[in-house]
């Protein structure tokens, strides 16, 4: 196990005064120091990093980089697994050797967007309500949470040629992407943002027809939709939260005259 977790002291010029910086560790134990860059080499603050020891298998050193893009864990001698990890982008792993009494300079891993999955084809799309579900979650009486979901919708995806013109974007890399909309309930009209997983594309179903499928959420303010109904406890808890989790959990079929009919 780690002997210790350690955090480097930055002063306002430290980040150009990495060379030659010295890290304590305690008596018998080695250094390693890590310093994470994203793809166009900004330092990465919140990658998850863990550290397991090669020969127990045992997960060593956890723990996310600072601000700075900085990590580093004390550790006993021997071999170890390193991973880093960061939404959006492509792991990084090493084996790493740790001798004791040895403080190495932190060395510099730059992570790269992860591998997009191939776009759906252009064209129309049309939602599988039996494999698709719309779910909303809202806090109850100020601790707990109350669950439901919509039971008749239907909806329709149209990919244009440019990607950008079905109102998807890519801001994350990889499979992340906000999708912009607008959403209407009660006759009133808000503009949402979704932050969405694209699970790609597979032929299957009822006749091995052409199918994508992506997980999407977002967060709603009840009182925006005029849905202001509001009961209060005695000690002034509302029975239902003033905001509202929309989950969307979306499989779409490609749209064209032999496209199969879902059962109702």
């Amino acid at each position: 196990m780690a002997l210790g977790l350690l955090r480097r002291r930055w002063s306002k010029d430290a980040p150009a005064r990495t060379a030659g910086l010295t890290l304590p560790v305690p008596p018998g134990a080695g250094g390693l120091a890590r310093t994470v860059l994203d793809p166009v080499d900004q330092p990465l603050g919140g990658a998850d990093v863990t550290v397991t020891a090669l020969d127990s298998h045992q997960v060593a050193a956890r723990g996310t980089t600072d601000p700075f893009g900085f990590f580093m864990a004390a550790l006993p001698p021997g071999r170890y697994s390193m991973l880093i990890a960061a939404e959006g982008l492509e792991p990084h792993r090493e084996t790493v050797e740790i001798v004791a009494d040895a403080s190495p300079e932190p060395g510099h891993i730059r992570l790269m967007p992860a591998r997009q999955l191939p776009l759906p084809p252009t064209g129309g799309w049309v939602f599988d309500p039996p494999h698709t579900a719309i779910r909303f979650i809202a806090k109850h009486v100020g601790m707990a949470h109350v669950h439901g979901r919509f039971e008749r919708f239907d909806g329709a995806i149209d990919v244009a040629p440019d990607m950008s013109r079905s109102t998807v974007r890519v801001y994350r890399g990889g499979s992340k992407w906000t999708l912009l909309g607008s959403l209407t309930m009660h006759g009133v009209s808000r503009s949402v943002s979704l932050d969405t997983t694209y699970l790609g594309t597979v032929n299957g179903g009822y006749g091995e027809e052409l199918r994508c499928a992506a997980l999407a959420t977002a967060e709603l303010h009840r009182e925006d939709y005029t849905l202001n109904w509001r009961s209060m406890l005695a000690r002034g808890i509302a029975v239902v939260g003033p905001t509202v989790q929309l989950e969307l959990d979306v499989q779409a079929m490609y749209r064209s005259p032999d496209t199969p009919t879902p059962p109702e």
